[in-house]
């Protein structure tokens, strides 16, 4: 098959050369996916949805909120399904204030605030009981309300 030496050490460079191309080739493709997967990551999702309970919950789900089935309801109760005024008019889904009602550019803003405010408190367990345990709401009733909201997505 190959005649001389120097014909079999061509046919192992270039061999080996293919190999290094193709690896390569591998590789960048693998770093180029990681880099889609990151951007993917922080890429702002579109924030003109209009403000529905499907949208928000979805919303709950794409920003790994915990336990979305009881904070679904907590939106539900401090906003009247959607129609406060703080909810309309400030963006605002669960009541948050300082010495106002903090107002936010968007409806997701506001998830991201209860995202942020889940990791910094929120460690596991009883949902329920931790909101009650943290005084959540100065409604005494307030986790008893939010087990008697009938969500469909049940």
């Amino acid at each position: 098959m190959f005649r001389t030496e120097e014909n079999k050490l061509l046919a192992l460079y270039v061999g080996v050369l293919l190999l290094g191309v193709v690896f390569a080739t591998v590789v960048r493709n693998e770093e180029i996916t990681k880099k889609l997967d990151v951007e993917r990551c922080f890429t702002l999702r579109d924030t003109t949805e209009a403000l529905n309970l499907d949208n928000v919950y979805n919303e709950l789900i794409l920003d790994s909120i915990e336990h979305p089935e009881v904070v679904i309801r907590q939106i539900i109760l401090e906003t009247g399904f959607l129609t406060s005024s703080v909810c309309l008019d400030s963006n605002n889904l669960f009541g948050f204030y300082t010495d106002h009602y903090i107002k936010y550019d968007n409806w997701k803003q506001s998830i991201k605030a209860y995202k942020a405010y889940q990791i910094k408190n929120y460690h596991n367990g009883n949902y329920y009981k931790f909101l009650d345990s943290i005084g959540y709401a100065n409604d005494t009733s307030y986790i008893y309300k939010l087990k008697h909201i009938v969500w469909p997505r049940d």
